[in-house]
């Protein structure tokens, strides 16, 4: 195995444990955390989007979407509503008394990038974010190409 193998997966540990301190700290007194601010975020900006395009968006399985979908709706932070055609669809709205938490959670973001960026070339940063992007799509395709290819069991003659 290759010895960079090693290197590129514990930063990517490491960065992913720090990220959560990071955001966790700075979130904590609004009772969520860090898996839970993207997702806000997200509906806030997309008011109305459905737990299937969450799902697709942030590559996440329906389970997971399923729980953060309840634990929103028990803080009182989004609303769900059934599509008027469809009422197997869902769509979901950021509450009116939560814009604050967004505004919060975007001066948190602007933080993050600032620390995380720091020293480095805006060309650094944009092939930074190309190699990430590469690499997600890369472990995507992967991770569903497996998970749509069911498990052939070998018999013991």
């Amino acid at each position: 195995m290759d010895k960079n193998y090693r290197i590129i997966a514990r930063d990517i540990s490491i960065l992913e444990r720090v990220m959560k301190v990071y955001y966790n700290r700075g979130l904590e007194n609004d009772d969520i955390g860090w898996g839970q601010q993207f997702f806000i975020e997200y509906i806030a900006q997309y008011p109305g989007v459905t737990p299937a395009q969450l799902t697709e968006y942030f590559h996440v399985d329906k389970a997971t979407i399923t729980k953060l979908m309840k634990k929103l709706v028990d803080l009182d932070i989004i609303t769900v509503e059934y599509d008027k055609q469809d009422k197997r669809v869902r769509h979901l709205y950021l509450n009116d008394n939560y814009q604050p938490l967004v505004e919060r959670i975007g001066q948190l973001h602007q933080e993050f990038y600032e620390d995380i960026t720091s020293g480095l070339s805006q060309q650094q940063i944009d092939d930074l974010q190309s190699m990430m992007e590469t690499m997600i799509i890369n472990l995507t395709q992967k991770v569903r190409h497996k998970m749509e290819t069911p498990a052939i069991k070998k018999h013991e003659d």
